[in-house]
């Protein structure tokens, strides 16, 4: 072993490298990092000397300040050379007048593409330590001549690609919070020549957020760390942050992750192993979306907007809605599952507070009775309904319904609410609500959350469902003194989270072992604690798919789409089907209106996923693992990006003044790999006519099989070790082709 010592005055570069990667630490930026370098690409990572680390301090009353590794009044540097693997250790003494001490070290294998980060903090000072970004990396605004190549991936709501990050990302920050609207703990940024891979390497929930910052002349794809902010406190963080390089594209970026991931707890079973879950749920059964009162429009944040809700005379009274569910189970020739928006006497997002239908008010003249007898026969007739808890906060206005329990919140809201670092109390205001956070560290929250899960399945609602919880209270600190959790970021975000989920399945089990919890968005932490979780690969990348479809049940499909096209309801359903992921439609829309006439396309291909998710793919789009796509040549349709339509810009293929569009494959297909070993490529034609595609397979070996929702065909030895199949695909239908062979 060898070993070099020095005082920072005596050293002004240290590196480490082997065959994959080359890092270099530079004095001159408080050992930040200089250079990080695929040897065999040759690509630069690293813009500009940033310092190697950048501390946010918080003190109570509001108080912060930053630190970062510049103001160390000194630096002891040591590098170690063992057989296969090189470290190097930096110790910071004082930082100023602060009496705050920080070890910093990485490792480097010498057969490995990643090297691990750790840091220490002594902390003598009064302050918590709110946010630790470190390493701190800072990359070229383009890492390469075109910056039409870069892409930058992370897994906000399960997978999210910003490309051009150098022109998209301009004037903001995009920064979410793990776990909450960041699935996995990694994202990347890349193009065609090699990729930079960051990722946390931590099994226990801590709090991080993930993102990057435009800065001047870089982009700032640092992670922050947010371990515990109590005052005074020494910590180590308990995991690794790891920097590495891949080649490709983010498949391969996520296939160092999932290399890590899927051997943690959170992985211990997969679906078809699992029990605790219905057969039901992971019969790839749609989801139909309705809202009980309002208008459809105000789902989502458009322009879509009334001034009133009243009951929607379709939906309501209840007793409505089991006949209608018998339609449109026979129509699409499948079991159905209703989600049910609006339930609530005042409305959708009324909540916790006067939500259950009682006759005694509100807008929904319903007695407890009756909506208990349509949850019932809905029940019974195969059609488990869908009903949410609207969000861990308290919504206490909603102009549209006249609603307003202020009084009720002032009395008994106050001290449940989320404090913050000023003692104030957290407010939001939405377009269709106004709401105070509320701390799900405080046990009384828990306690009312759990009672009001009792009080839905006294109702007989078979499928609960937390609405918002990644998007509300988990992402704000609390810094009350009343709650009996430590003040600020800390662990307690994630396992009073955990544990309100945990006791919540406790007792829909022991109610009905039948019944279920949902969540939205999903999270690799909740993959063992949940039955089903709402997904929306369609806003994004099938990343979460990617890493860990075969442990969890998704649906999703119900929010728009930028597609400005008359079809983009067909695609939007072929991407979410391609992704593995159950169909979530809005039944208020035409294009699936039983009553439309003539009835919308999108339809037949709604009918023929469904069949082909629960019968001949079903071991693919519902318990099969997601491979790396292969390639398919198959002809494209020009479809325009209604968000980027314009009167300004240069001329798109049908419009003169368009500015953005796709090249949509008539086509979309995805590679799967089934519990007993098969491969499978699921192939969905959106559009009206049949088509006519190439498809390039993993392996040039073994037996296939053809099939289709009439029947299946074999295909020839010959064919198979070509590695490539010639067929057409039915318009608006799902191919399988099998392959099965030895590895």
């Amino acid at each position: 072993m060898k070993t070099a010592r020095s005082e920072r005055r005596n050293r002004n570069v240290i590196s480490i490298s082997n065959k994959y990667l080359s890092l270099t630490l530079t004095r001159e930026a408080g050992w930040g990092l200089r250079s990080f370098l695929d040897v065999k690409k040759g690509c630069e990572f690293i813009a500009s000397g940033a310092p190697l680390y950048r501390m946010q301090l918080s003190k109570r009353g509001g108080e912060t300040m930053e630190l970062t590794s510049l103001d160390a009044k000194d630096c002891k540097v040591e590098q170690k050379s063992d057989t296969g693997c090189q470290t190097i250790t930096l110790t910071f003494g004082r930082h100023g007048s602060h009496d705050l001490r920080v070890v910093c070290t990485v490792v480097l294998e010498e057969k490995s593409p990643i090297c691990r980060w750790r840091i220490s903090v002594k902390n003598n000072t009064s302050h918590g330590i709110r946010a630790v970004f470190y390493p701190i990396v800072q990359t070229p605004l383009t890492l390469g001549k075109a910056n039409q190549e870069d892409c930058f991936v992370w897994p906000r709501l399960g997978g999210m690609i910003i490309k051009d990050p150098s022109i998209n990302s301009a004037g903001f920050s995009v920064r979410e919070q793990y776990p909450g609207k960041i699935s996995a703990q990694l994202q990347m940024l890349y193009n065609k020549t090699a990729g930079l891979y960051l990722a946390t390497y931590d099994d226990q929930g801590n709090i991080k957020h993930y993102g990057m910052r435009r800065l001047k002349d870089s982009l700032d794809v640092s992670l922050e760390h947010n371990y515990d902010e109590t005052p005074g406190l020494d910590f180590s963080l308990p995991y690794d942050t790891v920097l590495g390089v891949f080649h490709g594209d983010w498949h391969d970026g996520a296939d160092l992750y999932k290399a890590w991931g899927t051997q943690q707890h959170w992985c211990s079973k997969t679906l078809a192993r699992r029990k605790d879950i219905p057969g039901w749920a992971k019969q790839g059964r749609p989801y139909l979306m309705f809202m009980q009162t309002g208008h459809q429009g105000t789902l989502w944040y458009g322009p879509l907007r009334t001034a009133a809700e009243l009951p929607n005379s379709r939906y309501f009274p209840s007793k409505k809605l089991a006949p209608l569910m018998k339609q449109y189970s026979t129509s699409l020739k499948t079991p159905v599952i209703p989600l049910w928006i609006a339930w609530q006497k005042w409305g959708d997002c009324i909540g916790p507070d006067d939500m259950f239908p009682d006759g005694k008010g509100g807008i929904k003249p319903e007695t407890w009775k009756e909506f208990k007898a349509s949850l019932t026969q809905m029940w019974r007739q195969d059609a488990p309904a869908l009903l949410m808890i609207p969000g861990l906060h308290w919504t206490y206005r909603k102009d549209s319904t006249g609603y307003n329990s202020w009084d009720r919140f002032a009395k008994e809201g106050k001290q449940l609410a989320s404090l913050g670092d000023k003692g104030n109390i957290r407010f939001a205001v939405w377009p269709m609500k106004t709401f105070a956070h509320l701390c799900h560290g405080s046990a009384d929250v828990r306690r009312m959350f759990l009672k009001i899960v009792d009080k839905m399945l006294d109702a007989g609602i078979p499928i609960i469902q937390y609405d918002v919880f990644h998007g509300g209270q988990p992402h704000v600190p609390c810094y009350s003194t009343k709650h009996g959790h430590k003040p600020g970021y800390g662990q307690w975000m994630y396992k009073t989270s955990l544990d309100l989920l945990h006791k919540s399945r406790q007792r829909i089990k022991k109610h009905n072992p039948e019944f279920t919890l949902s969540i939205e968005t999903p999270c690799e932490t909740l993959l063992q604690e949940l039955d089903v979780a709402m997904y929306r690969p369609n806003v994004g990348i099938p990343l979460y798919s990617y890493l860990y479809h075969e442990y969890f049940v998704g649906f999703g499909g119900e929010d728009e789409t930028d597609f400005s096209h008359p079809e983009q309801e067909s695609i939007k359903l072929a991407m979410v089907v391609r992704d593995g992921v159950s169909f979530l439609t809005v039944i208020g829309k035409p294009e699936f209106d039983l009553d439309a006439k003539p009835p919308h396309p999108a339809m037949k291909l709604l009918e023929n996923a469904c069949r082909a998710m629960r019968t001949y793919a079903n071991e693919y789009l519902v318990f099969g693992r997601m491979r790396k796509p292969t390639r398919l040549d198959v002809a494209t349709t020009t479809v325009p990006l209604f968000s980027q339509s314009g009167s300004s810009g240069p001329k798109g293929p049908q419009g003169k003044y368009r500015r953005g569009y796709e090249d949509m494959p008539r086509v979309l297909h995805s590679v799967w790999e089934s519990p007993a070993g098969k491969t499978g490529y699921v192939l969905i034609n959106w559009t009206d006519k049949p088509e006519k595609v190439t498809l390039s397979l993993v392996k040039k070996a073994g037996k296939g099989v053809l099939r289709d929702g009439r029947g299946e065909k074999s295909l020839s030895e010959k064919i198979m070790r070509t590695g490539k199949i010639t067929t057409t695909v039915p318009a608006r239908s799902v191919l399988l082709i099998e392959q099965e062979y030895r590895k």
